[in-house]
């Protein structure tokens, strides 16, 4: 990726992104805020069309976790969030999870 966000497959369809920059968290923050869609993909190739909703979960170093394990369990938390039939959006910050009792 770059110097400030890092991409990991961590199985399947499943992915970590890690934004080290604090400005570019704030960017990526703004950007699913303004169009929670922004992150899906459609594709189109000849007759063929796939649709790939993406849901995301986000957790911030030092407020959402004290070590790697809280962070990827705080991240895991929110995405499942964003599976729930009461929750309407396709990302979830952890630490605002609290306002939809929905952890």
């Amino acid at each position: 990726m770059n110097d400030s966000a890092d991409l990991y497959r961590v199985s399947g369809l499943v992915f970590y992104f890690v934004i080290t920059d604090v400005r570019k968290m704030e960017l990526f923050k703004r950007v699913l805020v303004s169009d929670p869609t922004a992150m899906n993909l459609s594709v189109t190739y000849g007759n063929l069309h796939a649709e790939l909703k993406v849901n995301i979960g986000v957790a911030e170093a030092n407020t959402d976790g004290a070590n790697k394990e809280e962070l990827i369990a705080n991240c895991n938390t929110a995405i499942n969030a964003t599976l729930k039939p009461n929750y309407s959006l396709n990302y979830a910050f952890y630490k605002e999870l609290k306002d939809y009792e929905i952890r």
